[in-house]
């Protein structure tokens, strides 16, 4: 059976990465409710122009565009997808009435020819209809998708499952804005302010490349603690207002966020 007629879609290339952002908080930072949607729950889009397609994932849905005759839509629900030996390339397989669909997402440099634009992954879209002898192959480039429900200021609540205080940190305890559409963070650590970059993969959450002012100030072995303990945070968890961080060893750092009841 053949797909659906082709659907007439506008098409957006996907950002590349962000650069740090000095931006003034959003309305959501400030405590404006952030409306959920499908949307919001994309964690990874590829695309091409050249035919013009688009993929996205959520944790829900798996659903594959294109302007190519026959090949207009292919949804189906999530599956996990399998890991090759080096780690560096993951296969989805997704089988309904209609055929199946294999995606591969290969971790490596891809970039968008007509733009110029650059992308983490290079990706492989196989689509074969129930009654086709062969696959038709798509190939683009994607990248992971921060969670939006990131984006908000973080002040820091507990270290090590221990409580802190602003006396701990000159007086002042250690916040972050996360700008998750810019993949970058800002704040302060206590005593110098801070900034840097955020990679996200689905649960995966790292803070690299920070780059603090050099102000001597008291306590200064607890700002150090804690700008240690971010970078070695590796998965994060969103629960009502606190963003809870943690390695293998367990959770590392807890944030809250103060806007949280404002948004209810």
């Amino acid at each position: 059976m053949k797909f659906i007629s082709m659907w007439l879609i506008s098409f957006c290339c996907l950002l590349g990465h962000g650069v740090i952002s000095s931006q003034a908080p959003t309305e959501y930072m400030g405590g404006k409710k952030k409306e959920k949607s499908a949307e919001s729950t994309i964690y990874f889009k590829a695309s091409s122009v050249d035919p013009v397609w688009s993929l996205t994932i959520s944790p829900q849905l798996i659903a594959f565009k294109s302007q190519v005759p026959d090949f207009g839509v292919f949804n189906s629900p999530h599956v996990e997808p399998v890991k090759a030996m080096d780690s560096n390339v993951k296969k989805y397989t997704l089988k309904t009435d209609e055929g199946t669909m294999e995606i591969e997402l290969y971790k490596m440099l891809c970039m968008n020819e007509k733009t110029g634009e650059q992308f983490s992954y290079s990706v492989k879209v196989s689509i074969q209809h129930s009654n086709d002898s062969l696959a038709t192959s798509f190939n683009g480039c994607g990248m992971y998708v921060t969670d939006p429900g990131l984006e908000a200021k973080w002040v820091l609540y507990s270290m090590a499952a221990d409580t802190v205080t602003a006396s701990q940190f000159n007086d002042t305890l250690p916040y972050l804005y996360v700008y998750a559409r810019g993949n970058s963070f800002e704040g302060n650590s206590g005593c110098n302010t801070i900034r840097g970059r955020i990679f996200s993969e689905r649960s995966l959450l790292r803070f690299t490349d920070l780059n603090l002012t050099k102000r001597k100030c008291g306590n200064i072995a607890k700002e150090e603690a804690f700008t240690n303990t971010l970078q070695f945070s590796t998965h994060y968890t969103l629960e009502n207002d606190k963003l809870i961080l943690s390695n293998h060893a367990g959770v590392t750092l807890v944030f809250k966020n103060p806007a949280w009841k404002d948004q209810q």
